[in-house]
């Protein structure tokens, strides 16, 4: 979901199987794979609108958080999908996002002065 002027705009769609086989098989029914996946398309749905402006993308999913947050990940799978969301934003940019532990911070940090560090703490 992105909420942008006032407006709340939405986007979903399940990974195809053939997308899926190409990830290591694992026991989590490939849920870090597949929160990874939903950034990756939300960016991708959304860059005209999010083009220009400070994005903060949310995750409940602790290894896709952690991954994107660091811009790697222990896995060779998770990092080509790691490595296309930083690619969708631009390497620089994402540089800011290892400031943030909760949140990801995808912005010039030069626009990001008016968020306070209490509310990206929690």
């Amino acid at each position: 979901m992105l909420i942008i002027d006032d407006q709340k705009l939405y986007t979903d769609g399940a990974p195809t199987p053939e997308l899926l086989a190409r990830f290591k098989k694992r026991g989590d029914n490939q849920i870090t794979s597949t929160e990874m996946l939903s950034i990756s398309l939300g960016l991708a749905t959304f860059a005209p609108e999010l083009s220009g402006r400070k994005v903060v993308v949310y995750s409940d999913n602790r290894g896709a958080e952690a991954a994107t947050a660091k811009g790697s990940a222990k896995e060779w799978d998770h990092c080509k999908v790691v490595h296309e969301i930083w690619t969708q934003v631009g390497i620089p940019v994402l540089l800011y996002v290892r400031l943030w532990r909760r949140l990801r911070v995808v912005g010039p940090p030069e626009q990001d002065a008016g968020l306070d560090r209490k509310s990206a703490d929690g």
